[in-house]
């Protein structure tokens, strides 16, 4: 079961306001799902989710929305308590039923420490590969395995059947280091992101390809949901 974000609002005793500003907190960080806003592992919300800050990019064309007030991002902190305690999922997320729409520029072989990254700034890839250990400082004395984002080698394409990766940054005494939470399960090899839910038109228009199926609800003839919310997007 794919767990839609707006589609978990009808179930609660919202004002159509609320909803409202749940929905321009979701158009500003470009996300549909609960994956969407989760760790690679499924177990945690994304840190910057709670911050308000777009974290992983989307393939999809999204309308423009600003970020709101410091108000508005309350009420998307009080939304998501309904997921999460301390950041930590109520319910651990599965495998993956099908391909996700956001970019993941990180990505970890199985069963192997290594790390493969896609830089966004140039478009290549580089390997990452554990730090050796002989002195490590206090910022890296755990049982985690830890990489430098200095120590990396370049790669025309990385192996095929990768994880899903989310990676968390500490800044060391000399240089930045991260860990890794990869997901337990790769993405499925066939099947594009899934476009049926309750804000996705029986047919999509050609004007609406790309774009968010909540987003398409509000733009396609029916238009049932624009005379309450008539600024969600």
């Amino acid at each position: 079961m794919i767990f839609y974000l707006m589609e978990f609002t009808l179930n609660l005793n919202l004002h159509s306001t609320e909803i409202q500003q749940i929905n321009q907190c979701r158009l500003h960080l470009q996300v549909l799902t609960l994956s969407d806003i989760s760790t690679a592992d499924g177990k945690h919300i994304l840190p910057k989710i709670l911050l308000g800050q777009p974290d992983r990019r989307s393939n999809w064309n999204w309308p423009r929305q600003p970020s709101s007030s410091a108000r508005v991002w309350n009420i998307w902190r009080n939304f998501l308590q309904h997921f999460h305690r301390k950041s930590k999922l109520l319910h651990q997320l599965g495998p993956w039923l099908c391909r996700s729409h956001q970019k993941w520029e990180w990505l970890s072989l199985h069963d192997t420490p290594v790390i493969f990254h896609l830089c966004p700034e140039n478009g290549k890839w580089y390997c990452h590969r554990p730090i050796e250990r002989r002195n490590p400082s206090r910022h890296l004395r755990s049982t985690k395995v830890w990489f430098s984002i200095l120590q990396r080698t370049g790669i025309w394409d990385p192996p095929d059947f990768l994880l899903p990766t989310t990676i968390e940054f500490t800044q060391g005494i000399h240089q930045i280091y991260f860990h890794s939470k990869p997901s337990a399960h790769p993405f499925p090899t066939t099947g594009e992101p899934p476009m049926h839910s309750l804000w996705l038109l029986p047919s999509t228009p050609p004007y609406l390809v790309n774009t968010a199926p909540f987003f398409q609800y509000l733009l396609g003839p029916q238009r049932l949901f624009l005379s309450e919310t008539n600024s969600l997007a």
